[in-house]
């Protein structure tokens, strides 16, 4: 009788967190959503424009509006790897968007001529691992501009990491698409 007492007040206990939980996260989620909105006016230019005769430059890819409000709380439970690397991320989201108006990009070293990183949503603490491979010299980007330009850590360039072949990606629909590659030198 004792046991079926403790268990039933376990359920109880359950049962009440979880309640709670949804609440909390459905009244978080209605607000993140009225604050995106105002982000859905990028305009991608026509895909000609940066495959012709030049490497893509920012200001092809400009942002209309930056978010320049109180960074919301890092989600670690929105990706897979975000908890191995909350400290980071935490770290990077504090400072708010540095990247597509309203995304925070964390970077971090994973060896030597090696970073990775990941994308902190800045209105909606959402974060994104969109890095399928880690870079060699770092990322160039910018808070106005969903173009990012990086280049691919390759062990073949390690004695000449200059001669690695620069990649320009865009960010959309929470991915990067990658849109140009230089030659390598």
């Amino acid at each position: 009788m004792k046991n079926r007492k403790l268990f039933l007040n376990f359920l109880i206990v359950l049962f009440s967190v979880i309640f709670f939980y949804f609440i909390i996260n459905n009244s978080n989620s209605r607000q993140v959503e009225e604050n995106v909105n105002i982000f859905n006016t990028v305009h991608y230019p026509n895909p000609q424009i940066w495959s012709l005769n030049r490497a893509p430059k920012f200001e092809d890819f400009k942002v209309e509006k930056i978010f320049d409000g109180q960074p919301a709380e890092v989600n670690i439970y929105s990706s897979p790897s975000a908890r191995e690397f909350r400290g980071a991320l935490r770290y990077a989201a504090k400072d708010g968007s540095n990247f597509a108006g309203h995304y925070t990009i964390a970077s971090w070293g994973c060896g030597s001529s090696c970073q990775d990183g990941m994308i902190i949503d800045a209105v909606s603490g959402k974060v994104y691992d969109p890095f399928t491979e880690a870079t060699s010299r770092g990322m160039d980007f910018r808070t106005d501009s969903y173009l990012v330009i990086t280049d691919p850590f390759d062990d073949s360039f390690v004695e000449d990491i200059y001669r690695i072949p620069a990649r320009y990606y865009i960010w959309k629909n929470n991915q990067f698409l990658q849109i140009y590659q230089e030659e390598s030198p």
